[in-house]
């Protein structure tokens, strides 16, 4: 845990504080979540085609895991880094809570491991941006680094549930 948390803070985000950073932390956080569900929704019409044995273990493997990962949060309920210190975030985000584990970090990383499952160099793409996106969330003050680096740890550990078939 960092010790000052709102001067940590300070010093990831202060390159982007100003209009074009904050759009650029926004942007693509936004290209990031957009290009990862639908990698997911391109690996799951790749796999009715080509591979249907898979399909299942695909939908319910991450499904079970995202829901288990919301109900985990909503019970837990670890206040948002602008809840608990005095931070001005980059993403604009009104919602209250559930920041722990990361859920966008979780699903971009269990969905790396899905096309890590189908593709190598799709999958490692996926992983780069499951990395990347855990970043912009913590400059874009969102979520702290452990509610990232958790939902990276669980996605790619649930995800790597899919290797068993």
């Amino acid at each position: 845990m960092v010790k000052d948390y709102k001067e940590f803070y300070r010093k990831i985000s202060s390159p982007f504080r100003n209009d074009k950073g904050k759009k650029l932390i926004t942007n693509w956080n936004q290209v990031i979540t957009g290009f990862i569900y639908l990698l997911y929704s391109f690996l799951l019409l790749d796999l009715i085609t080509t591979n249907r044995e898979l399909i299942l273990p695909f939908i319910f493997i991450p499904g079970i895991s995202f829901l288990s990962l919301s109900w985990v949060r909503s019970k837990l309920n670890y206040p948002r880094p602008y809840e608990i210190w005095d931070i001005q975030p980059l993403i604009i985000k009104e919602s209250k809570g559930n920041s722990f584990p990361s859920r966008h970090v979780f699903s971009a990383s269990i969905i790396a491991m899905c096309a890590l499952k189908v593709n190598l160099t799709l999958g490692i793409f996926g992983l780069f941006c499951s990395i990347l996106l855990a970043c912009l969330r913590v400059i874009g003050g969102v979520h702290s680094p452990r509610d990232v680096m958790w939902g990276l740890v669980i996605g790619l550990l649930t995800g790597s549930l899919l290797f068993l078939f």
